[in-house]
């Protein structure tokens, strides 16, 4: 109330009032003086031009009360005296400011801001100008960042970059997010893209609190990537941290979330398991969901200080999260601390950068299954029981069934704990030798000690053997691991002008080294639980010899020459050429070194014919072409690798024998990836509207596979060779449209992502030899009910993620399942067996909306992905009424209710998942703080993620599922099997914060 315009006004008008009686003065002519407007007339242009700029915001200093002009670049706007300002904004211009005065027009032009005419975006080794980039670059700044509670740094540009897939299937706050660029790149590991953070190559994102991060660049196709050589196949993604801006600053940012349950399996209640024939009534009502799920609580807070002093700078903050998972028992907590610090020294020609990274945390990662056993419970059965068959259990209700055990009692018996430290450092050091030539080097190291514990109960059914009907005995099992990498590089560049033609040489120097070890013990038939997991001795199997121990160690190290050049004629005609000469010591030893070239070029066709940017700002035409290469995931792979063997019989006793694991391939090496970009950068109307749309081809060649080989001559049935070609093809396009509208106080600023993925093609799956991989199935779905069958069938010529199965066609009058009868032999075996759908997207969108009313802020963000397909696990598993008496089962089987068979995979499984969600929502105020208050802006906001759903998915997650670990038979084959919903998903949730922003 007391900030209200009104209130203050009239108190300022009786006190005047007052004031006019002690004057003698008339309160009509003092109504007069107070209500004499000013009404100003103007135009607005462009200075370079000197053209009209339509859509120029005036507002009067201190108000929200303002104008825009008009087509012609003209304005009126009313203004209360003489004394008052206005202030000119336009996007891509200098702002500038005039005094009213006694004028009542007002004709000025603007300048294009040098910020937007030299903005920056950071490209490997360096940084560019936007406008000489001639690869496929994506930059997206903090301000566009996605808001709310983002515990991830990927989170941050989820569905903001085209071509860039971000995804993660459920709720589990303790499993990390998947990235893929460009469809899948390979068949073999490292398919997400290679992370830079700060110039140092290989950092985990995790160790980056997303706070701390001011830009995010992602180089995403071949030419860009090429300066990193051998990890550069998936693309990379650069992460710039915040530093100091010079001004003594400290910032406070914060936030509480609540995470509650969107969507779960939908299962048989009570009532509706009952009314199935066969069910059985156990006599109790369980919502086995609500026993095993809690609203998730977290917390963020984060403090910064930065400032410095002539020639030094810092940045220096601290984040404490505490992030609650939907299942009770789960989450984490952890603490980061960052210290960015920089000093100049020898007239500023020395610059010596120095980076502190600590991040520690404790977590809780409860367990996968329970949601499952949650999903399969009878709604009928009890948490416990008084019978005494279950007290050697704790009293839990235990079925004594195949695969199924008590969800609360495996949350209540059993604890998976862990803690992961992570510490980076990073100093370096560059000198100005003349003016234009500098030389740099830095050395940098990153440690992660991760420690993993667990522990079950020596009451828990959790693991036991269903026939014996016993508990387990308790188990306890602790593991230690310790990664560690160290680099040094050192780079020279020269920038020199050769009058319109600027040059740009990049030379350089790389060496890496990467060591991880480990440990592990487990034990067993504990006699009591008080040791938990801290006395792996107590454990009696130790004496029987069944006690389980292991370690390992692995070490390789990389070393790379590297050099670039850029040439700039005129802000016309641009050039990028790289060159990365790359030794690993993974390969084998006839192909321990590689070269990765790339080139591009651009031609900014709006300096070259003089357009007005009022019409055509920029358009800039670019290709390129480059080749990138993709590590493997263990050092060893070229070697003969010897492991332990079968037993067998010596002196009375068994021994383990040592036996070769893989066969050795001097010939093992680089993966290749070859790409074509072409793209074309725009903006129109003085830059408001900008974009850019890009077509690229991508080829794979000789993805690292784990081979099946002849034995003999091969000691072992696999080996580790280069297999193959892939094909993937796909246009990206990306639009921004800076203050669509714009009327005074309110403005509307929109921006678009599109991907269309047009093919992800196995052109071959042939080694050197001709022996192909081809026209075999592959991923085993597995127990219950399908154990040895096969899903996802591989071919050349054909697309990656071919489910492979019988075509529905519903169920015959004996409630036997009808497929399509192919060759029409009147049986159903392998000949019947079809393409039945796919796992990969077609494509994805992004639609980002941006709101400005006076201080509020509005900002909605809707996210889409189309044309995949997943099967559903569940109901691959329990939509089979003739299981109802040891299983619940989907409600999905009410459509086939009169089924009597058991379950066959078939293509009603494979579900169209295609969606679009609202994923991020955010709406903030900026309070309007006077210059000696004690804070220099306070915003607060409410942001919400995942607010609503829309798909056709009958699962709890139309999420893509980029690759299937989980088979039996997928070796490192997981990656051609995209799309699979195993019964590891946690429930689809929906998430509210409340937060604030405030600077000192």
């Amino acid at each position: 109330l007391f900030c209200h315009p009104g209130f203050t006004q009239a108190l300022a008008l009786e006190e005047s009032i007052k004031t006019s009686e002690e004057r003698k003065v008339s309160p009509r002519s003092l109504m007069a003086t107070l209500n004499a407007d000013v009404i100003v007339n103007g135009t607005v242009r462009d200075a370079e031009n000197n053209e009209p700029l339509p859509g120029v915001n005036i507002l009067i200093k201190g108000t929200t009360q303002g104008a825009i002009t008009d087509i012609d670049g003209t304005f009126s706007i009313t203004v209360p005296d003489e004394n008052a300002s206005l202030v000119f904004s336009f996007v891509g211009y200098e702002p500038q400011e005039i005094v009213v005065g006694s004028q009542t027009q007002i004709n000025i032009s603007l300048v294009i801001s040098s910020e937007f005419l030299k903005e920056v975006v950071v490209t490997g080794y360096g940084t560019q100008y936007k406008k000489e980039i001639t690869g496929a670059v994506a930059s997206i700044k903090s301000e566009d960042f996605n808001k709310g509670n983002t515990y991830a740094a990927e989170q941050l540009i989820q569905g903001k970059v085209a071509g860039l897939t971000i995804a993660k299937a459920g709720s589990n706050p303790s499993r990390g997010f998947e990235m893929r660029l460009r469809g899948l790149s390979t068949t073999g590991p490292n398919s997400s893209p290679l992370v830079v953070v700060d110039g140092v190559i290989g950092v985990a994102l995790s160790s980056v609190d997303p706070n701390d991060i001011e830009s995010i660049d992602v180089l995403k196709d071949a030419s860009a990537a090429a300066i990193y050589g051998t990890r550069g196949a998936s693309g990379v993604i650069l992460v710039t941290t915040k530093k100091s801006t010079g001004k003594p600053r400290i910032e406070y940012n914060g936030y509480v979330s609540l995470e509650d349950v969107a969507r779960s399996p939908e299962i048989l209640n009570r009532s509706e398991y009952l009314d199935f024939p066969g069910s059985i009534d156990l006599g109790s009502d369980t919502n086995w969901f609500e026993e095993l799920s809690q609203v998730g609580k977290s917390q963020y807070h984060n403090v910064s200080l930065s400032g410095g002093s002539e020639g030094t700078s810092y940045r220096a903050s601290f984040n404490y999260r505490d992030v609650q998972g939907i299942q009770k028992n789960t989450g984490w907590e952890q603490l980061n601390a960052r210290l960015n610090l920089s000093q100049k020294a020898i007239n500023d020609k020395l610059t010596i950068d120095l980076t502190l990274a600590v991040t520690s945390r404790e977590s809780q990662f409860g367990n996968d299954r329970v949601f499952k056993d949650g999903m399969i419970m009878n709604p009928t059965a009890p948490i416990f029981s008084d019978d005494p068959a279950f007290e050697p259990f704790g009293g839990y209700f235990q079925d004594f069934i195949f695969d199924k055990f008590n969800p609360v009692s495996i949350l209540d018996q059993t604890s998976n704990e862990g803690s992961t430290l992570n510490l980076n450092w990073d100093i370096k050091g560059a000198y100005e030798i003349v003016d234009g030539l500098t030389i740099d080097a830095r050395f940098s190291q990153q440690l992660i000690d991760t420690d993993r514990r667990s522990f079950t109960s020596k009451f828990s059914f959790y693991r036991g053997d269903p026939g014996e009907e016993v508990p387990t005995g308790g188990s306890a099992g602790q593991s230690t691991s310790s990664n560690k990498f160290s680099l040094f590089e050192s780079t020279i560049v020269w920038n020199k002008a050769f009058g319109d033609l600027n040059m740009r040489l990049l030379g350089g120097y790389s060496y890496q080294d990467f060591e991880d070890q480990g440990f592990s013990a487990s034990n067993s038939e504990f006699l009591t639980d008080v040791f938990s997991f801290n006395n792996l001795g107590a454990g009696q199997n130790l004496v029987n010899g069944l006690a389980g121990m292991g370690s390992f160690k692995r070490t390789s190290n990389l070393v790379a020459f590297f050099g670039r050049v850029n040439l700039n004629y005129n802000d016309i005609y641009f050039l990028t050429a790289s060159l990365r000469r790359e030794g690993s010591s993974v390969f084998g030893e006839n192909e321990k070194w590689g070269n990765f070239p790339g080139i591009s070029a651009g031609i900014a066709l709006h300096n070259l014919f003089d357009m007005s940017p009022q019409s055509i700002s920029s358009l800039k035409l670019r290709a390129s072409w480059g080749k990138t290469g993709n590590l493997p995931n263990s050092p060893y792979l070229s070697l003969v690798q010897f492991g332990v063997g079968s037993n067998f019989f010596s002196n009375g006793t068994y021994v383990p024998s040592t036996a070769p694991i893989s066969n050795a391939n001097p010939d093992l090496k680089w993966e290749e990836q070859t790409e074509f970009d072409i793209g074309l950068d725009f903006g129109f109307l003085n830059n408001k509207l900008t974009g850019t749309i890009d077509y690229y081809s991508r080829t794979t060649k000789g993805s690292i596979l784990y081979f099946p080989v002849k034995v003999p001559p091969n000691l072992f049935p696999n080996t580790w060779i280069n297999v193959g070609e892939l094909n993937n093809q796909g246009i990206e396009l990306g639009l921004n449209w800076s203050q669509l509208v714009s009327t005074g106080k309110f403005t509307y600023s929109p921006g678009v992502t599109f991907t269309s993925y047009i093919s992800n093609t196995i052109v071959s799956l042939e080694d050197a030899s001709g022996e192909s991989l081809g026209g075999r199935e592959i991923i085993e779905l597995g127990s219950p009910q399908h154990g040895g069958v096969f899903v996802v069938r591989i071919d050349e010529d054909a697309p990656i993620g071919n489910f492979w199965g019988f075509n529905y066609e519903g169920l015959n009058p004996d409630g036997s399942w009808a497929f399509t009868d192919l060759n029409n032999d009147g049986e159903f075996n392998d000949d019947d067996k079809m393409v039945i759908g796919n796992g990969l997207p077609k494509g994805e969108w992004g639609f980002n909306n941006s709101f400005t009313l006076g201080n509020w802020d509005l900002n909605l963000f809707f996210r889409g992905v189309f044309g995949h397909e997943i099967l559903n696990g569940a109901r691959a598993y329990y939509e089979v009424p003739i299981i109802v008496d040891r299983y619940n089962i989907q409600k999905s089987t009410l459509n086939v209710r009169d089924l009597t068979e058991a379950s066959i995979f078939n293509s009603s499984f494979i579900e169209n998942a295609s969606f679009f969600k609202l994923e991020n929502a955010s709406l903030g105020y900026n309070f309007t703080l006077p210059a000696d208050s004690w804070a220099s802006n306070l915003r607060l906001y409410v942001a919400a993620q995942n607010l609503f759903v829309v798909t056709d998915y009958m699962g709890v997650d139309p999420e893509v599922r980029f690759s299937d670990k989980d088979s039996p038979s997928a070796q490192d084959l997981g990656v051609l099997a995209p799309g699979i919903d195993r019964l590891d998903t946690w429930a689809r949730t929906y998430t509210i914060s409340f937060g604030v922003n405030v600077g000192f």
